[in-house]
């Protein structure tokens, strides 16, 4: 038997999915004592119902009336939840808040906060030692710019999106005079006409020095940037040995600015720091996209 869709510990938001494969000409297949239909040549494709949670599917190969061989797949389904659901677990509510990771930033820098909310409250962000009061959010179907779709990042959380709440987004600038901080937590407040909630983001927010640090891409390969650290950014290839400024950085990856105007993000494991910029290596900036430059469409639950 060759089950070739789905792998093992799948995870679907779709009430049902299908199995695909083959088995040896002329046998039969079951699949929890329920005959399987196959072609002539033995291949298959059999769609089945979904519960919430995990899902354990056992495949049975038959030779006559010998089982002959068995696979098993595992399927999680998250099924919708309600916004209530969410806000009642905190580490339910806490999948859908933004950063997801722990974010290094310089001071004077800009970052996006967010946080999945009912319609129609008020809500505001609040960071330990750096915001001296709550700052209110705008929710992202009333966009206060025209970049704010930009903000829509969640679509990679597998989680399914509650569909009668709001994300509430904003781009929040560090002041310029402050000092190195070590993960300070990020805490939204919402008050609803009836209760107060508090959740705080997974990620956690450090302020860097200010001394200059640099680096080079790895001299052994290109590098694949991007244009945010986010699943759904544009991707751009960068030749080995161009030099960055180091801003930041988001998990596995670096914000590099290549100049004034410039900056992007690369895998942490494919720069080399260097102890300063070497004027002799030629700068790349992205003032074009290169042949091999693919995009990518951002998408809004």
């Amino acid at each position: 038997m060759r089950l070739v869709y789905p792998p093992d510990r799948h995870e679907t938001f779709e009430k049902s999915t299908f199995f695909m494969g083959s088995i040896a000409p002329g046998n039969s297949l079951t699949v929890k004592g329920e005959p399987v239909p196959v072609s002539k040549k033995g291949f298959f494709s059999h769609q089945v119902e979904l519960n919430p949670g995990e899902n354990r599917f056992v495949f049975s190969e038959w030779e006559s009336e010998s089982c002959v061989q068995k696979t098993e797949r595992l399927v999680i389904y998250h099924a919708p939840q309600s916004l209530t659901q969410v806000i009642e677990k905190p580490s339910a509510w806490q999948s859908f808040v933004l950063p997801q990771e722990d974010i290094h930033l310089k001071a004077g820098a800009r970052f996006t906060v967010g946080c999945l909310a009912p319609q129609q409250v008020t809500i505001a962000c609040h960071i330990d030692g750096i915001t001296p009061y709550p700052i209110p959010l705008n929710p992202i179907n009333e966009p206060v710019d025209n970049r704010q779709g930009v903000f829509a990042q969640l679509h990679q959380i597998k989680q399914s999106w509650p569909t009668d709440g709001v994300f509430y987004t904003g781009s929040i600038i560090l002041p310029l005079d402050l000092p190195a901080i070590e993960k300070a937590t990020i805490q939204y407040e919402v008050q609803t006409q009836e209760q107060y909630y508090t959740v705080s983001a997974l990620g956690k927010l450090s302020i860097l020095p200010q001394t200059p640090q640099w680096a080079t891409v790895n001299p052994d390969h290109e590098a694949i940037c991007r244009t945010s650290p986010e699943e759904g950014a544009r991707l751009t290839p960068i030749l080995p040995h161009t030099q960055f400024e180091i801003m930041g950085y988001q998990g596995e990856w670096a914000e590099a600015r290549l100049d004034a105007n410039q900056s992007v993000w690369l895998p942490k494991a494919d720069l080399q720091l260097i102890s300063k910029p070497y004027p002799d290596l030629v700068k790349v900036p992205l003032t074009q996209a290169m042949p091999s430059e693919t995009g990518f469409t951002i998408q809004i639950p």
